[in-house]
């Protein structure tokens, strides 16, 4: 039998390069839309170049875009949110496009995020750095520009960034050099450099032990070299199953695969959707117990930076749930109050109105850096829809003891 060989992209003319690129993008939007039918809700797919005044690589940069839409399908109207959506920026692994990583983008488009994908720097780093570093600016060009997919669709103050393999090389070294994104996390990436000591956000690291393209130990440099993080760093590696491409959701051809990758869809959506877009409670996808639990996750670390509560599941009436505290080891108190506060302490502001706080739990928290403390919620139904306050007082990596932030929860039904 016969096979197709393919000469070196620089052997084709032009045209013919368009052509195989035009055909491939076919195959990628049918196997999207494919993927699509089991999506939450409606998901939307556009190619958009985006206008770059950067002075930094094109003038326009292409770039395939995921997102909340009106309905499903090829460029239909961005989902509109109050304040605009949140938006993660993705680079893709070297040889590779954005496009390619539909399964990562539905992922994050399910947790209500726009998706920006550029289809630049396939063989170039230096392309895929200068296109990182100009699309925060690109994507406020484009918010602001009339008539375009995402005029007045996004929260510009809530941008992420991630990236795969080289990709995550790039993302942390664009962290180093852009303060506009909020979070950034590098899936699998190469350590070339400890250029990401100079990124002061919250940063996390996802990579397999069984990878044998770039082995795990280049991960754990990428994420000991992000020394200047703020509020939390994470490393999780995950056990022999988890190869290159199956932690960032491409070919997923098996049980084990599927597995990974919905793991690592876990951890990366709930790490951004809380220090991206303030959800609390989805912490507990990244630090909570299904993923300490998970025989796939082999070793997960964090330095805590600024001490993280967040509710482990809902607050029912009359029912008993888990709040977590992430924090250094060492002593804690946990507070709830039922009005809010911005009070300057020697810890940091205390977030809840002491007229209404009462201490409810203290105790120590181990070398595992987390604790769950079980509440009861009241059984009065005239308390449901009600919010109440959650604070905490532990240890903080290079401090000592502070407040967290405050984190509100509601009492369900």
């Amino acid at each position: 039998m016969s096979r197709l060989c393919l000469p070196p992209c620089a052997a084709y003319p032009a045209a013919y390069k368009l052509l195989l690129a035009t055909l491939i993008q076919a195959m990628l939007l049918a196997s999207f839309l494919a993927a699509t039918l089991s999506a939450q809700f409606a998901i939307g797919l556009a190619d958009r170049h985006l206008e770059n005044r950067s002075g930094r690589g094109a003038p326009a940069i292409p770039c395939s875009i995921v997102y909340p839409a009106v309905e499903s399908g090829v460029d239909q109207p961005v989902l509109s949110r109050p304040g605009g959506r949140a938006c993660i920026v993705f680079l893709h692994g070297y040889g590779r496009w954005g496009a390619e990583y539909y399964n990562l983008a539905l992922a994050l488009a399910e947790r209500g995020f726009v998706v920006v994908l550029p289809n630049s720097g396939q063989f170039s780093l230096d392309e895929l750095f200068d296109h990182g570093l100009a699309l925060s600016s690109a994507l406020r060009i484009a918010a602001t520009t009339p008539g375009h997919l995402l005029e007045d669709k996004l929260d510009l103050t809530r941008l992420g960034l991630v990236g795969h393999s080289y990709g995550g090389t790039t993302c942390a070294r664009v962290l180093a050099s852009d303060t506009s994104y909020r979070a950034g996390v590098a899936i699998a990436p190469v350590f070339v450099d400890d250029a990401v000591r100079n990124a002061r956000l919250p940063f996390a690291v996802l990579h397999g032990t069984g990878d044998s393209l770039i082995p795990w130990r280049d991960g754990d440099q990428v994420y000991r070299s992000a020394t200047s993080y703020r509020e939390a760093k994470v490393f999780v590696r995950l056990a022999e199953a988890a190869q290159h491409l199956n932690v960032a959701g491409m070919e997923l051809a098996s049980d084990d695969d599927r597995r990974v990758w919905a793991r690592c869809a876990s951890i990366l959506g709930g790490f951004l959707l809380r220090f991206v877009d303030d959800e609390s409670a989805a912490l507990r996808e990244a630090l909570g117990p299904a993923t300490r639990n998970d025989a796939l996750v082999f070793d997960l670390r964090s330095e805590i930076d600024q001490a993280q509560v967040f509710a482990l599941g809902p607050a029912r009436s009359g029912r008993t749930f888990d709040a977590a505290i992430a924090a250094e080891p060492g002593p804690f108190v946990l507070a709830l109050g039922f009005a809010r506060a911005d009070i300057p302490t020697p810890f940091g502001a205390l977030g809840l109105d002491p007229s209404t706080l009462l201490v409810i739990a203290g105790g120590s928290i181990g070398t595992a850096k987390y604790s769950a403390v079980p509440l009861v919620t009241p059984s009065d139904p005239r308390f449901i829809g009600y919010d109440f306050g959650l604070q905490a007082l532990a240890m903080r990596a290079r401090v000592g003891l502070r407040f967290s932030e405050a984190t509100w929860i509601t009492i369900e039904r």
